[in-house]
């Protein structure tokens, strides 16, 4: 490769074959961005798996338990779910509790939210053409290709992604612009980054020392040392090209560690976290691929975010993969 030039990228996505599906079951959240500003669109999936299989519609307080456990007596061996980022960890979180140990059924994860980082993450983004492809799958009893998806345990809790520090305060500040993901997206990173230039409250109160020492993989850090930390078990995360060349342990996770930084070195970062040179971004940065990330603090409460829900635990808290997940991701129609 010559010098300075653009490294490829190759999939690190290992597909495989799976049964075409036999019983259907899909968790629609109305209430997810996407639904919220054009209803219609919700209307349409619902219409479209109305002969694939029963459908659920829920909000952050619906009890999705009794209806998982009956789809699982039933047999449900293929669930859809669309929403944003925090119902794909809601669902996947009871799904995992109603299945009680036994081996999950196929998910079909499909974009209806505002990041949209989970779906886009399995090749999955755009509802109608996803159930589209699963119908005509079906139609013709083709088998379904499918991958694993990696999960985060934090605590308790199944998820995908968590923010601490800096990251979780950033995400609290993000605003949805005139409906669009895309947009909100830009604003929040040109908001962020001229905060940041400038010296504004925005960065003030974002880049606090996180008062918790802390444990990656066999190495401490003392308290203060980072000022924010962030952990996923996913493989890319939106153009973030630096984030998938960091290695990991098959069965971990990355952790980005976010030290005190700079302009000048905020500056230097966005080129190589764009185009994937993970090795020449600043110190500020750790980037590591670890099995367990592990905050110390004894009877302290610990703020953080995942999948854009803020939630506030009784240190210590312990994170580590979950359970691995078989996710269809389904070819153009």
């Amino acid at each position: 490769m010559k010098t300075g030039a653009v490294p490829r990228f190759e999939s690190q996505t290992e597909l495989f074959e799976t049964d075409s599906p036999r019983r259907l079951g899909l968790v629609l959240n109305p209430e997810a961005l996407r639904y919220t500003t054009n209803p219609e669109a919700a209307r349409t999936i619902l219409e479209g798996f109305k002969d694939l299989g029963e459908t659920a519609l829920i909000d952050k307080k619906y009890d999705l338990g009794p209806t998982l456990r009956r789809w699982r007596a039933e047999g449900l061996d293929l669930l859809v779910i669309s929403g944003g980022d925090g119902t794909m960890q809601l669902v996947v979180g009871e799904l995992v509790a109603a299945w009680e140990g036994e081996s999950l059924p196929r998910l079909l994860l499909i974009h209806g939210g505002t990041g949209g980082i989970v779906p886009t993450s399995t090749g999955n983004p755009d509802p109608h053409r996803a159930v589209a492809s699963l119908r005509a799958a079906r139609c013709e009893q083709r088998p379904l290709q499918a991958q694993a998806l990696r999960t985060l345990q934090v605590g308790e809790r199944i998820t995908f992604s968590c923010g601490i520090g800096v990251f979780k305060r950033l995400i609290s500040r993000f605003a949805v612009y005139w409906g669009s993901a895309d947009w909100s997206r830009f604003f929040f990173a040109a908001r962020v980054t001229g905060s940041i230039l400038t010296q504004g409250e925005m960065a003030r109160h974002a880049f606090h020392p996180c008062p918790v020492p802390l444990r990656i993989g066999d190495e401490f850090f003392p308290a203060g040392h980072f000022v924010g930390l962030y952990a996923s078990s996913l493989d890319r995360i939106w153009n973030l090209r630096a984030f998938e060349r960091i290695p990991r342990p098959h069965d971990g996770f990355r952790v980005i560690g976010l030290r005190a930084i700079n302009r000048r070195s905020l500056v230097r970062s966005i080129y190589p976290s764009i185009k994937g040179y993970p090795d020449r971004l600043p110190e500020e940065f750790l980037l590591r691929g670890t099995r367990s990330l592990e905050l110390l603090a004894e009877d302290e409460p610990i703020d953080y975010e995942a999948e854009g829900e803020f939630y506030t635990e009784q240190g210590p808290l312990s994170i580590k993969p979950g359970p691995e997940l078989t996710v269809i991701r389904l070819a153009e129609v």
